[in-house]
């Protein structure tokens, strides 16, 4: 007759990471084991290689239910990292105390029946705030001098602007109280669920001490950091010859770069505009070149576009734009004096002959300038005589 939250504890022993879980509990009846105002549908973002996290339920047990152990059916549906889904379906054994457990009703439980913080997932290195939800499970017992302790594995989160423990007065029978604290997580956190551990100590009405331990998951990812250059483009362009344009890009952050698909576009033509690059890893680097086509003279402008994912599935998107100036290639003008291929002489002499040949021509114009002068001085020698 009492209800009580339940986890269910999932391991992910496979090489990949899970994505989009969704679990589903039933199997419910109502005359032996109900939920008690709570969906039976839970869904988990992404559980990392070899990882664990806990799916809370709340559920509601008959009073006049039989102690013995009831089954309850569970599905599992979730993606691994490349999309591919998956569907599971296991069952999962409660043990109930049953009838004539009397103490029960008067032992006081403290217990966390639901937490909040903001997001999807904690980034290191930023503050968050962590709501906590306590609720007495007892019916007829008040608690008081609750102390509650948080402690994370590998210390992973610490506590901003105070310690990690915090007091609460007392809480009423069947009562709930919500108190919030700031965590931080490290700047180094790997990306991952990481549980928080929370010991609760408190006392009932006659100082009778407790000691309650409560797990509770949050997911850190890292922020993906993926540095791109400017496009490098040829100094020179010309209309209808290939070219080249190329960017270099570095992943300068702590997270694996996913799915890195890069590609080209312009007023152009391109050649081998797409690559799929896959994965990026933390402090590697990876280039794109491609070849564009102007068609037309004057200023082209493109863009390379780099799209990817991070660990979680988010999509990121780059873009760089450059420009191009293609000019039309001119064919360089002949030269003085030159004479087409077609007219050139058939018969070549070594040019030995053809400057001694020249000679010739040359000493005979001389010869001819000499004697025309001497018959002129001889007529005009004649004329004087006469």
């Amino acid at each position: 007759g009492q209800s009580s939250p339940v986890k269910i504890q999932l391991k992910n022993d496979s090489d990949l990471i899970l994505k989009n879980l969704e679990l589903k509990l039933s199997g419910f009846s109502s005359n032996t084991i109900n939920l008690d105002k709570w969906s039976d549908t839970q869904y988990i973002a992404q559980l990392g290689k070899g990882g664990t996290v806990a799916a809370e339920y709340r559920l509601y047990t008959d009073t006049k239910l039989e102690k013995g152990i009831y089954p309850l059916n569970l599905g599992i549906k979730y993606l691994d990292e490349y999309g591919q889904e998956y569907t599971q379906e296991s069952t999962v054994y409660l043990p109930v105390s049953g009838k004539g457990g009397s103490d029960d009703e008067y032992t006081p439980r403290l217990i966390i029946d639901n937490y909040y913080y903001p997001g999807e997932y904690m980034q290191p290195g930023i503050p968050f705030d962590l709501s906590l939800s306590f609720y007495n499970t007892s019916a007829a017992t008040a608690i008081g001098n609750i102390k509650v302790s948080i402690n994370s594995d590998g210390d992973v989160f610490s506590p901003v602007g105070g310690s990690n423990s915090f007091y609460i007065d007392q809480l009423a029978a069947g009562g709930r109280i919500e108190k919030s604290l700031t965590l931080k997580p490290k700047h180094d956190a790997e990306n991952g669920n990481y549980n928080i551990n929370v010991d609760l100590q408190y006392q009932d009405s006659k100082g009778t001490q407790y000691n309650e331990k409560e797990l509770i998951s949050i997911p850190v990812n890292q922020n993906i950091i993926l540095f791109v250059t400017d496009v490098v483009t040829p100094a020179e362009a010309f209309v209808g010859m290939p070219t080249s344009v190329s960017i270099d890009f570095y992943n300068t952050g702590r997270s694996l770069i996913r799915n890195l698909i890069v590609t080209a576009e312009g007023d152009f033509q391109i050649q081998d505009g797409n690559a799929y690059l896959g994965n990026l890893e933390t402090g590697k680097e990876n280039y794109f070149d491609v070849t564009i086509i102007p068609q037309k003279e004057g200023t082209a402008e493109g863009k390379i576009v780099l799209q990817y994912e991070d660990n979680i599935g988010q999509p990121f998107i780059v873009e760089k734009a450059f420009q191009i100036n293609a000019m039309v290639q001119e064919m360089p003008p002949d030269m003085p004096g030159m004479m087409p291929e077609d007219q050139q002489p058939q018969q070549k002499f070594p040019q030995k002959w053809m400057i001694i040949a020249g000679g010739i021509v040359l000493l005979a114009v001389i010869a001819a300038v000499i004697i025309r002068r001497r018959r002129r001085r001889l007529s005009e020698e004649l004329e004087f005589d006469e």
